[in-house]
């Protein structure tokens, strides 16, 4: 084991409800408070936040909102090239409805983001910063823009059950689970039940070539929208299906 700013990490993670399973990135640590842990052996050694934040520290603006009912504890912020998540980058909590900016380089980034109770908020493998980028991570669908005068990225939070399954709030215990295998380059964004074209459902973010479990009842449709929430693909939960995946070129699903 090692500790890196009071965050134990193991070596390995293997346990298969504990796992985003992404075979075609280089392996990143994600530390223990995150529901869904990548299942990755560790490489390289624990940074500490002020050694991590100082390598990527520029002129380019970060900003992460907490458009969440819920207050933000960890924020996770590495190069994409990196083989580890490192520390988090704040030491306080961000409230919802307040924001915290971090000065970094430009780079494309791969961001975690956690609740103060432990659990992971939002993953997102491409989180580009050429200039300065307002990151909003919120509930359900997306409001008006934050600030018109900087570029927003906006990120769906994850709504999860004790078994890290992505559920529609209220929803009934009854049901069966979908493992969703995205095979697009892109996080992308998804929506559980309801129908995208009248803001109903429960939407989240899937990130690039990662695999997330959706539980719901039988018939319930998963829709593949693009950031605006325009139907790309449309499948459902079924018996009889339990795997899909996001093809490739990320306009539908197919076989998983």
């Amino acid at each position: 084991m090692c500790r890196c700013d009071g965050e134990s990490i193991p070596s390995r993670v293997t346990a298969l409800r504990d796992t985003v399973h992404d075979p075609d990135m280089a392996p990143r640590r994600i530390g223990s408070w995150l529901p869904l842990s990548i299942a990755l052996v560790a490489v390289g050694a624990c940074a500490s936040t002020r050694d991590h934040v100082r390598e990527h520290q520029g002129t380019q603006t970060l900003r992460l909102v907490n458009a969440t009912a819920a207050p933000i504890c960890k924020v996770h912020v590495a190069s994409r090239d990196e083989r580890l998540w490192g520390p988090s980058w704040i030491d306080g909590a961000v409230a919802p409805g307040e924001q915290v900016e971090l000065a970094v380089r430009p780079d494309d980034y791969i961001l975690r983001v956690g609740s103060c109770s432990g659990h992971t908020t939002v993953v997102a493998y491409h989180v580009p910063v050429d200039d300065d980028l307002a990151v909003v991570v919120h509930d359900g669908y997306p409001s008006a823009a934050t600030d018109p005068g900087m570029s927003e990225l906006a990120l769906p939070s994850w709504i999860m059950d004790e078994h890290a399954r992505l559920v529609v709030p209220g929803a009934s215990t009854d049901g069966v689970e979908l493992r969703v295998n995205n095979q697009c380059a892109r996080d992308l964004r998804v929506v559980l039940g309801g129908d995208p074209s009248t803001r109903s459902g429960a939407p989240s973010t899937l990130p690039a070539r990662a695999s997330l479990d959706y539980f719901a009842p039988v018939g319930t449709d998963l829709w593949l929208v693009d950031p605006s929430y325009r139907v790309i693909a449309r499948t459902e939960l079924s018996a009889s299906t339990r795997r899909v995946a996001v093809a490739p070129t990320c306009d539908g699903f197919v076989e998983g």
